[in-house]
């Protein structure tokens, strides 16, 4: 028959074994691990080499048996100290106190060789136990070494225990309570060494130490300890009650029929009594926590109403540094323009005004959309994988002294993500503050979505506003035009008619002199003005009606570039006369084809490159009215480079270029820097963008200098959208 304190030796062997085991088989090349697992494999042992000794049936064996054990037992104080020095970065402070450690174990285990801690074995039988050590001189000695061992790395740790991070602080409180329960329960074992007539029943508690140790090892989500520790206190109190009382009842009736029905009953109620004296506990304990949990939840529901995407995030930032008192907090958030995520909200603006936007190349980026899970601090080593990426995302996290990362998703796609520093009094992150915070980022996801959904609405309502208009204009261009070219073509032919008449008059009277003449000149130059405005007036006609004929084209397919590109190059040879200018056409072999209209883009290149033509000209008018000696290159380059799934077109120039000022308004309708009246409507490039960025989900930027030249830039899909 096996009594408790043998059962107990065995539970002791298999929990502390496997599980050292486990932990170390998650991170074999981990100190921690493997001191870990040497502490549990020596306190198998000792359990193991124990129960055999009380079960002994022969002294001798008995003894043997003592001696070997011991050994293992030795070196327990020595690995505790090993172990928990590692874990929390204290152990090269500790070296040689380690060190000595390993000696003193190789010392006690001659010395016991040699019958000087373990002399004999004897039976003591009221405690069930066949056999027991007996001490030596020696034992006194290394029940004081083992004293000291268990004590130093405490001691150490708790001076250095401000220093430590908010998580060190709580997983110190699970090792400190772990260690005490097995030193409570493994040192009633030794109490019968010295005849002490007390049966070991606490050596069960050995076996909860690795338990509650490799929870602290492996998990980072740490529970508060005070609510740990009330939660197996509570649990301990309403499960002693129901097995308790029916053991009572059956000792004093003599009878187990009552007994097992009642325990059958108090089964049924344990739970309940448990569940509710546990919450009643929790509340008590976390106040403050439950109190900024409920004010996050109604806030998380509240923001689906919020409207204004700024407004939200701001208010997101408020909320929580608020509720939850953390020193920082920030809100970054995916521009889909630039593809990047840029801060959009912060508590401390001195500290973050100059935090550069993360690409999606970032780490921790790319580790959020794999996890999609939050990041705390402590995890970076544990759960990121690759050592590149846990330095980047460290950096990240040190930087700023954030403690939490919680990301905020729809579907597949990461809007953004919230970023908390440290709570007060270094408070930890428990995993309901981080269930809480993911309830949130759901909800803010939905919000956001919400928000961009109404900003994208009303951008479409003012595109669809301004095309109606546009469309208007369209409708009515032609039978306006019709009408204005009529009175423009009776304006023209009077002004040429009375421009042919007075210069006529001047050639043919070259005697006039006096008023008269001077008259007769400010009449002819009055009448060219005249004619050159009719001209500007039609040359703005015609820029509406191709700008409406434009907008009707809907003729998308796959097209060759370099076709377009000819067509425009084309025209403008008609429209030009290219003499003396060099226009080169880069484009590599075999280039992908670009989706979209042929009318459209032909128009859009070729009013680029005639900008260019134009642009050049104008230099060359600048240095003559100068007067500076003629040194212009007449140049125009067009490259074709074929990117992922796009085309990079380059227009480059060698023209007058752009002036600061006007670079904001190059794409703006009706404006124009242009002073001749063969050009300039106004309407050229706000054609342009709206042909390459909105009929074909491209791009289009520019580069320029005043002086110098210009180069535009136009990236065109290769796929269709």
């Amino acid at each position: 028959m096996l009594y408790p304190f043998q059962i107990s030796c065995l539970i002791n062997a298999i929990s502390t074994f496997s599980i050292g085991s486990f932990v170390f088989w998650r991170n074999r090349r981990n100190v921690i691990n493997l001191t870990f697992f040497l502490l549990n494999l020596v306190t198998a042992i000792w359990s193991v080499g124990m129960f055999i000794e009380i079960t002994s049936t022969t002294k001798e064996g008995a003894f043997w048996t003592a001696k070997i054990f011991y050994f293992a037992v030795f070196f327990i104080p020595v690995f505790y100290s090993h172990f928990i020095l590692s874990l929390f970065n204290l152990y090269s402070q500790y070296k040689k106190f380690i060190y000595l450690g390993y000696g003193l174990g190789i010392l006690l285990s001659i010395l016991n060789f040699a019958n000087l801690v373990i002399i004999d074995v004897h039976p003591i039988p009221d405690l069930f136990i066949n056999y027991f050590a007996k001490p030596g001189p020696f034992y006194h000695f290394f029940l004081f070494i083992f004293g000291i061992y268990a004590f130093i790395p405490n001691l150490a740790i708790f001076k250095h225990y401000r220093a430590l991070k908010p998580y060190s602080q709580n997983q110190y409180k699970y090792i400190f309570a772990a260690s005490l329960l097995a030193f409570m329960g493994g040192s009633t074992s030794y109490l019968p060494v010295f005849n002490i007539k007390f049966y070991p029943y606490p050596n069960f508690l050995v076996s909860l130490y690795p338990l509650i140790i490799a929870y602290a090892i492996i998990k980072h989500r740490l529970m508060d300890i005070k609510v740990a520790i009330t939660r197996a206190g509570i649990f301990a109190f309403v499960y002693s009650l129901v097995l308790g009382i029916p053991f009572i009842i059956g000792y004093l009736t003599k009878s187990w029929i009552l007994p097992t029905a009642i325990m059958f009953f108090l089964a049924t109620l344990g739970p309940l009594i448990y569940t509710h004296l546990r919450k009643k506990a929790e509340d008590l304990i976390l106040a403050e926590q439950k109190k900024y949990q409920r004010i996050l939840l109604q806030a998380a529901q509240g923001m689906v109403k919020v409207k204004d995407l700024k407004h939200l995030i701001n208010l997101m930032v408020h909320i929580v540094t608020k509720a939850v008192r953390v020193d920082k907090a920030a809100v970054f958030r995916l521009d889909k323009e630039k593809n990047l995520y840029q801060l959009e909200a912060y508590r401390d603006r001195e500290q973050f005004k100059k935090e550069e936007p993360l690409s999606p190349d970032h780490s921790l980026i790319k580790h959020l959309l794999a996890t999609k899970e939050p990041l705390l601090l402590e995890e970076i080593p544990f759960i990121v994988k690759g050592r590149l990426s846990q330095e980047e995302i460290s950096s990240f996290f040190k930087e700023h002294n954030f403690c939490l990362v919680v990301p905020s998703f729809t579907e597949t796609t990461l809007l953004g993500f919230l970023a908390l520093g440290s709570k007060p009094n270094n408070q930890v992150f428990t995993p309901d503050d981080i269930n809480v915070f993911k309830i949130l980022a759901q909800q803010a996801s939905l919000a956001i979505e919400n928000c961009q959904f109404i900003e994208e609405f009303q951008k479409t309502q003012e595109k669809i506003f301004r095309a109606d208009k546009l469309a208007t204009v369209g409708a009515m261009a032609e039978g306006v035009s019709h009408q204005m070219n009529n009175r423009l073509q009776v304006f023209a032919a009077i002004a040429g008619d009375l421009k042919d008449l007075v210069a006529s008059t001047l050639k043919n009277n070259p005697n006039l002199e006096g008023k008269l003449k001077e008259d007769l000149q400010y009449c002819l130059k009055s009448l060219e003005k005249m004619e050159k405005n009719v001209t500007h007036s039609a040359q703005v006609i015609r820029g509406i009606l191709n700008y409406a004929r434009t907008e009707k084209d809907s003729s998308f397919r796959f097209l060759d570039i370099k076709e377009v590109i000819d067509i425009a190059v084309d025209l403008l040879g008609v429209k030009h006369n290219l003499k003396g200018f060099k226009l080169q056409i880069k484009a590599s072999l075999n280039l992908p084809k670009v989706y979209g209209s042929n009318a459209q883009l032909s128009e859009a290149i070729f009013n680029l490159i005639d900008n260019a033509y134009e642009a050049i000209e104008d230099k060359e008018t600048y240095y003559e009215v100068k007067d500076i000696p003629d040194q212009i290159e007449k140049q125009i380059i067009i490259e074709i480079e074929p990117l992922k799934n796009s085309l990079l077109i380059k227009i480059k120039d060698t023209g007058i270029g752009i002036k600061e000022e006007n670079k904001p308004k190059i794409f703006v309708p009706f404006y124009t820097t242009k002073s001749s009246a063969k050009s300039g409507t106004g309407l050229g490039m706000y054609v342009v963008k709206r042909i390459i960025e909105e009929n074909h989900k491209g791009k289009i930027w520019f580069e320029s200098k005043y002086l110098q030249g210009t180069t535009f830039y136009v990236e065109l899909p290769c796929r269709r959208v």
